[in-house]
Order: C-alpha cells, then structure tokens, then sequence
C-alpha cells in the first residue's frame, strides 16, 4: 500500500510543488541532431503513432487517478480515502499509480492543483453568466457563490478542508492551498476595485475576503446558501461607508 512520505528532515517542506516529483530519467531534447534514435522512431512509426499513444494511456490514466481522488477526498476526506480504494474505483493498476506518484502526498497535491483549475474556471463562467444578465462583477461574485453553495454534494472549500486535514503547514498541499488563498483574496480584490474606487477596494478587501471565507464554512455547517446573501449584504454595506468617508 502505499504512504505518505515522511522524513525526520521535512523533506516535504522545500519550496514549491516540483521539488516533490521525480525527475525524468532522460531528455530527448538532448540528443544531438544526427542522432539514430530519432530517425529510427520515425521510420518504423513509433516516434509518431506509438510513443503518442502510449504517452495518451499515460496521460489518460493520471487524469482519472487525479479526478478519482478529487471526488473522493471532496466527499469523503483525505485520511478517510486510501490509495487502494482510488485505485479501484479509477480502473488502474496499482504500478501505474506508482508510474505517476510516488507518495499519497503527491497524489494530494495533483488533486489541488487540478480543483484549483476546475474551480476557477467553473467560477470565471457563472461570474460571466450574471454579468450578460447585467449583473455588476460584485453582485454576479456572490451569486455564483450562491450557485456554488446549493451545487449537489457542496462539502466547501477544498482547500480549506485539505489544510485542515494535513494539519502541517510545511505539507506541499498546505503550502498550495495558502497560494490558492492569496489569490481568492486578489481576485476579490479586483472585482471590487471595478466597482468603488481602488482607495476604497484596498481598505475593504480584507474584511470582505473574511466574509466570503466565513460564508463558505456557515455554508457546509447550516447546509445552506443564505450565508452567501448575508456577505454580500455585509459587503455592501461596508463599501458604501467606506466610499462616504472617503
């Protein structure tokens, strides 16, 4: 089976996410120019038809890894789903998951990294749908947080569930759901600034970044979409004081 990484000397806690991938054990780019094994791929086909399905098995069978283990860790938890579960229910060989991961550690951070995509671009579209209805980025922001909030199996922020879980700030998924975080915050940031004036969206985003995260957990606690009104609300009420002062 196989187990988190973990060493007496942190190993997990050097910067950034591809210190904790293996190495590639050759580089073609850097075979020289008349080498044969290039023009021997090409001539018996394998450069272009083989080698080009079998990185697309590959690829194929990483992705269903990674998004088995997305959904499973989002509905279930980290600690609750094990590897040969993952396996199982992806329809791979267990050497395979090897091939691509070489710790559950790994396999949590391809997990991240891959929401944080799907999450971004599922957010960018709903902000877009409310505003063809012409609906201001703010209000369109918290209406597809509201979307979000009533989406079947909401089990909120994942990245907020996976720092809790690992509980260890130096994990290599800790550390990116604290990147992710900075740039919810900066995202917020600029669909403020396109409402009130960039003084006032400096001065109010921290607390509204605050009422969006604490609307996420109320969320998943009250199995409810109102907090999503009631930030916005608060929100609002915030801008429009701080705008009056100004």
């Amino acid at each position: 089976m196989l187990k988190r990484t973990v060493s007496p000397a942190n190993s997990h806690r050097q910067t950034g996410a591809a210190s904790t991938l293996a190495k590639p054990h050759g580089d073609f780019r850097k075979l020289k120019k008349n080498s044969i094994l290039p023009i021997a791929m090409k001539q018996t086909g394998l450069y272009i038809s083989g080698m080009s399905k079998t990185r697309t098995k590959k690829s194929d069978a990483r992705q269903r890894l990674v998004e088995t283990a997305e959904r499973l860790f989002y509905a279930e938890g980290i600690h609750s789903v094990g590897i040969d579960r993952i396996i199982a229910e992806a329809g791979v060989a267990k050497m395979t998951l090897y091939n691509h991961f070489s710790s559950k550690d790994e396999l949590i951070l391809a997990v991240l990294q891959y929401r944080e995509e799907q999450f971004g671009n599922s957010l960018a579209k709903s902000i877009d749908r409310y505003v063809s209805k012409g609906l201001s980025r703010l209000d369109a922001f918290f209406a597809a947080l509201k979307d979000w909030f009533k989406s079947p199996g909401f089990r909120g922020c994942s990245f907020i569930n996976a720092s809790v879980e690992l509980a260890d700030a130096g994990h290599p998924a800790s550390q990116f759901s604290t990147a992710h975080k900075v740039k919810f915050r900066e995202l917020i940031h600029e669909i403020i600034a396109e409402t009130v004036d960039p003084k006032v969206a400096q001065s109010v985003t921290p607390a509204i970044y605050l009422l969006v995260e604490g609307a996420i957990v109320t969320a998943v606690i009250q199995q409810s979409s109102k907090s999503a009104d009631v930030a916005k609300d608060a929100a609002i009420t915030l801008i429009s004081a701080k705008s009056k002062k100004k």
